[in-house]
């Protein structure tokens, strides 16, 4: 017979409340990443899929959490627990502990995927995204072996009466909660060092720094996990791994917002334009603005952008131009715009500029009287 369990008492509904406010806006804002992504005509990619992977499983954490608190008695000592109770408890820790390796290496193979977009042409940059992902599911590939592999036989996991032994639980947590932080900063690291080189002023270096570093957020977070880690005691696991678990449950729901978080400038942008242009002054234009190109060098349709056909009016074409092509037989194209002007028009997101040019051919008609 399975026992419920109230959620009232407070030390147990605050981790259950943090969870699923985090949870919501973790899910508003990979909603929002996604309209953003529309406003600017782009279509989701593997990034964005990688990431929507890892939402759902952000969702089976939350539920395990309500489970565990609702009928495996979490917060309460062990000893006033029935066995079936212990065993729901157990199995949901087993679960949550294979959730949060696959989304944390999900979310951060999205982030990864994502800055390839942006410096995907930069001489190194492609080596370092795959060393680090190859050490991000090592990570997570020992974060699976240890849940199925720490405890002989399995069902000891949950069941001591089948008799069995188990691994020393809290340091094998505690060293597999450090790799996460390594993977952390070599996630964040990644795009730095390209930062710094690029031809920009030192205020929007440190903005373009601040905005790929948001994710040291989820790294203080891990170090949060990490203390309430080394409180773990697993003669009363139910009472001891209430604030462990919740922290496991935040980490991956504050992972996904730092990931949508670069695009939140174009909703800014859409929905409050003096904010997005005071942003731009700041930081450099279009941080994921509507007007932006989406990577350096190249883009999704192998560099080409559609323009609307050229005929004796003036047209504006998408890149910034406005000329008007019945004077343009004895001019120099250059001349239409300065060339902040051009720079400001093709900046690609997070203010890194990229120059692109045109040829454009054209035949005058003659004019018979």
């Amino acid at each position: 017979m399975v026992v419920t369990y109230s959620i009232s008492p407070a030390y147990i509904q605050g981790p259950l409340i943090a969870a699923t406010v985090f949870g919501v806006l973790a899910t508003l804002s990979t909603a929002l990443r996604l309209y953003a992504m529309h406003l600017k005509g782009l279509k989701p990619g593997i990034s964005e899929f990688f990431l929507l992977f890892g939402v759902l499983l952000m969702y089976g954490a939350l539920s395990l959490l309500y489970i565990m608190t609702k009928y495996g008695g979490m917060g309460l000592h062990i000893e006033d627990l029935p066995r079936e109770s212990i065993v729901i408890a157990m199995k949901s820790l087993l679960s949550i502990e294979f959730i949060y390796g696959t989304s944390l290496g999900l979310v951060k193979t999205s982030i990864a995927l994502f800055m390839v977009r942006i410096f995907g042409t930069k001489d190194g940059f492609k080596t370092g995204v795959i060393v680090a992902m190859f050490v991000v599911w090592a990570w997570v590939t020992s974060i699976i072996l240890e849940a199925f592999l720490l405890c002989r036989p399995f069902p000891y996991n949950w069941d001591t009466s089948v008799g069995g032994t188990c691994g020393n639980r809290p340091a094998a947590f505690m060293v597999a909660g450090i790799m996460n932080v390594v993977t952390d900063i070599m996630v964040i690291a990644l795009p730095l060092p390209h930062v710094w080189k690029l031809k920009l002023n030192v205020q929007k270096k440190i903005g373009l720094t601040s905005v790929f570093g948001v994710g040291i957020v989820i790294s203080v977070i891990s170090i949060i996990r990490l203390i309430s880690i080394y409180k773990l005691n697993f003669d009363d696991p139910t009472y001891t791994l209430l604030d462990p678990i919740m922290w496991t449950v935040l980490e991956p729901q504050l992972a996904i917002i730092c990931a949508n978080m670069p695009f939140f400038k174009t909703i800014i942008a859409a929905f409050a334009p003096a904010m997005g242009s005071s942003a731009d002054r700041k930081y450099g234009p279009g941080v994921s603005s509507g007007r932006t190109f989406d990577r350096l060098g190249h883009s999704e349709n192998n560099g080409t952008y559609s323009m609307d056909p050229l005929d004796t009016k003036t047209h504006t074409v998408n890149v910034g131009h406005s000329f008007d092509s019945s004077k343009t037989a004895n001019a120099d194209v250059e001349s239409v715009s300065s060339e902040e002007q051009r720079l400001a028009s093709n900046a690609s997101p997070y203010g890194i500029n990229v120059i692109q040019k045109f040829d454009v051919e054209y035949e005058k008609a003659s004019v018979r009287g």
